[in-house]
């Protein structure tokens, strides 16, 4: 028996000879929304064929990428055959429009690269991504993606509408550059285009955008936004219930809901020109609804018999539409069915003569090193901004002492007042300044343009920080609890981290993410305000974390984030100690010595440089087993110096204190150059036991040397509860005394 797509393929030819068309399903008519002028698109001859042909090149795309996977030669089968009237929104939108599109868009790709002249390109480059060749100009065989810089999509996999969030923040984006006068990527009247499946409407993802754009009209912002649910009824396996995507936007009051017949071209043109006015004049959202059909099942390795019946296989089928474009083209005399099928052969004689051609010259070999495949996981510098200079620590010269918070505060303000692209946004930023007034006063200086609050949706917050990031800003926002950035770190994981990775390093999404974070808080507020889960952050490929510790170190560590992220286009998370924020002393009560003045710009802490200080013992004659080195970070590090000046002063020990600063990339070699000639090395991890981020670390240094005494203290597999308790979950200073005392034999010990 023949698979369906090989059906599909002669079913088209054999009912275009015979002329046996069916009629509209019922399952359009029945939703299907007339627009107040009830025009028709009045598509031209010339425009209706150039449609039609680009609704075959995705589907002979299709088709060869299937005939490819039976070779072992492709490796991606998701396919867009039953969605190719999304042609429709490629005639109709802007090359100026930015694009974030559906899995199931080729034939909307293709059409704007023909309006463009870069058809051949385009068919090209989908054909090597089938292949996942690493000739593909996009991301070289990484994954299928759609995705063009000269063409304005954006890529990434919409597998699930993670997209959908930063196409909102980018569609603020363009307006608020009106505001606040900086180069706008786009032009002023873009509008956004964002598409994505019926059932991805379900995902919290996608909820939580439609909610920011609702939330974001019903307070007067312009939001130039057209979300296309490309609604083929069904979720793999699980059928979009009857009439489910139209009920939830129908009657909504802050998005206009347009319905468009997803297997009419000239009904999409016109649905689309509608939406596209609405948008683009009035600045405000659609959602515009095409209903279509799915063919081919949701991929290659799906087999549709095991939930649909052959008579539902057969008779969706037989709702093609590009069966329903070739009807319309034989009723208006465009093409006779003799041209339609000549047509559709020499199209696939063309594709088939490309592969040939692509196998004849190798090129369908998939990148073939460690080295290639890592090359785009770190971005490609920002070449426009590569002869800028930015001059630290002359906006605030007062020798004050200053708390963490304080230091964080100033260096916030710095950056706003010295890059003009800089936004600072999150939950109680604005006029309170923050839960712990870190971005106190802010808001007054700099105006609500520029620093705002959001509503409570961090999936929200940080995928509007990517839209801004695309479009020449450099965000800064906050998530307001280490504990609340789960909720949606799959915004850092997949969306922003994975762009550069998916074209190659040519696409970036720059940004640095303040989290108040870690778990010293001494019980307040249990484990939704005191979290030590960072490993999850910490194995993000290509993402720079940073740990500050005390005041001077933070600000050198969020300025070393900001110019990653403004020079380097890197994606930098800056986890700030909660606890440290207004901590005054060091060694003993009232000597105020963890306040520090604010640094000028002659000092510096590079991307994976350690800072280390020394404690040594008034005792000259110390033995080299009294010498100990404490490796940690953020409140580890506070830890180690409380607990190094009680080894100095009791216990006649000279102590190292190696203050890592990053926590990805870890600072392995540098941390390793340091210890040569250290035999007693203790490290201290605030994190979970299971999830440490300093195991590796200490792997690395047992691998290394073979010579030394290596422990690591790190925090229980534990939530933190509230009250007193918490102290017995988390590395204590009288943890590291003690874990010294022992590695070094002697045998007394300190309780806390």
């Amino acid at each position: 028996m023949l698979a369906r797509w090989k059906l599909i393929d002669e079913n088209f030819i054999k009912i275009i000879k015979s002329q046996r068309f069916l009629d509209t399903p019922n399952f359009i008519l029945d939703e299907y929304q007339d627009i107040p002028d009830n025009q028709k698109s009045n598509l031209s001859k010339e425009d209706f064929v150039n449609l039609f042909k680009i609704q075959i090149y995705s589907r002979q795309l299709d088709i060869t990428g299937r005939s490819l996977k039976e070779k072992d030669l492709s490796f991606y089968t998701i396919g867009s055959s039953g969605h190719e009237g999304n042609a429709g929104f490629g005639f109709v939108f802007s090359k100026n429009d930015p694009a974030l599109l559906h899995y199931r868009s080729a034939a909307f790709v293709l059409y704007r690269a023909f309006k463009e002249g870069m058809l051949d390109e385009e068919i090209e480059h989908q054909l090597l991504s089938i292949m996942a060749s690493k000739f593909d100009k996009l991301c070289s065989g990484r994954h299928k993606v759609f995705g063009s810089k000269a063409l304005n999509i954006l890529p990434q996999t919409s597998t699930i509408s993670s997209h959908l969030p930063k196409s909102v923040g980018l569609a603020l984006s363009i307006e608020q550059n009106k505001k606040n006068k900086i180069e706008n990527y786009y032009n002023s009247d873009s509008v956004v285009i964002c598409s994505f499946g019926d059932a991805s409407v379900n995902h919290s993802t996608a909820q939580g955008a439609f909610n920011a754009v609702k939330y974001l009209r019903f307070k007067n912002y312009k939001m130039p936004i057209i979300f296309i649910c490309e609604d083929n009824q069904i979720g793999i396996s699980t059928p979009t219930p009857k009439k489910w995507v139209q009920e939830l936007f129908i009657n909504d009051k802050q998005v206009h809901y347009v319905f468009c017949n997803g297997l009419n071209l000239d009904d999409i043109v016109n649905k689309s020109r509608y939406a596209y006015k609405l948008a683009k004049t009035l600045r405000e959202p659609v959602f515009l609804h095409m209903k279509t059909i799915r063919l081919m099942g949701h991929a290659g390795s799906d087999i549709q018999k095991g939930y649909l019946s052959m008579q539902e296989i057969e008779r969706t089928e037989q709702y093609d539409p590009l069966l329903f474009s070739a009807k319309y083209a034989i009723e208006n005399n465009y093409l006779s069915n003799n041209e339609i099928i000549e047509i559709y052969k020499n199209i696939r004689e063309e594709l088939n003569i490309r592969v040939n051609n692509i196998l004849k010259n190798n090129k369908h070999f998939t990148l073939e090193s460690k080295k290639e495949v890592l090359r785009s996981i770190i971005p490609n510098k920002n070449t426009l901004r590569e002869n800028n200079k930015i001059t630290w620590g002359d906006f605030y010269n007062k020798k004050d002492k200053i708390n963490l918070a304080e230091a964080i505060n100033i260096m916030l303000s710095e950056a706003l007042h010295k890059i003009k692209e800089t936004l600072i946004f999150g939950e109680d930023v604005g006029k309170k300044g923050g839960v712990y007034n870190v971005t106190k006063d802010l808001q007054k200086k700099y105006g609500s343009s520029r620093v705002f609050d959001t509503l409570l949706d961090e999936q929200t917050i940080l995928g509007t920080a990517i839209g801004f990031s695309l479009n020449n800003f450099l965000p800064i926002p906050e998530i307001q609890f280490l504990a609340y950035v789960h909720n949606a770190i799959d915004q850092i994981r997949g969306e922003a981290a994975t762009f550069s990775f998916f074209s190659n390093g040519n696409m970036s999404n720059p940004i640095v993410i303040r989290i108040p974070s870690f778990a010293y808080q001494k019980g307040f507020g249990g484990h939704f305000h005191n979290e030590n889960s960072i490993a999850s952050l910490c194995d993000i490929p290509g993402i720079i974390v940073a740990a500050p510790s005390n005041p001077q170190n933070a600000v050198l560590l969020l300025r070393e984030c900001i110019e990653k992220a403004y020079f380097e286009n890197r994606v930098c998370l800056f986890l700030e100690p909660i606890a440290l924020y207004f901590t005054k002393d060091k060694f003993s009560e009232k000597d105020g010595l963890w306040l520090e003045s604010y640094p000028d710009d002659n000092t510096k802490i590079n991307l994976g440089e350690i800072s280390v200080e020394n404690i040594s013992s008034e005792n000259k004659n110390i033995s080299i087993s009294n010498e100990i080195t404490l490796i940690s970070y953020s409140n580890g590090y506070y830890q180690s110096i409380k607990a190094g000046k009680i080894l100095a002063d009791e216990y006649n020990f000279n102590v190292k204190i190696v203050n890592i600063n990053w926590l990805n990339p870890l600072p392995i070699e540098q941390v390793l150059n340091n210890i040569i000639n250290d035999k007693n090395i203790i490290l201290i991890d605030e994190c979970r036991n299971t999830g440490s981020v300093l195991k590796s670390l200490n792997l690395e240094i047992y691998n290394s040397y073979n010579d030394k005494n290596i422990k690591l203290i790190t925090a229980e597999d534990s939530f933190i509860p509230l009250g007193e308790s918490w102290k017995y979950l988390l590395p204590n200073y009288t943890d590291i005394i003690n874990t010294a005392i022992k590695m070094c034999g002697l045998k007394e010990s300190i309780k806390i």
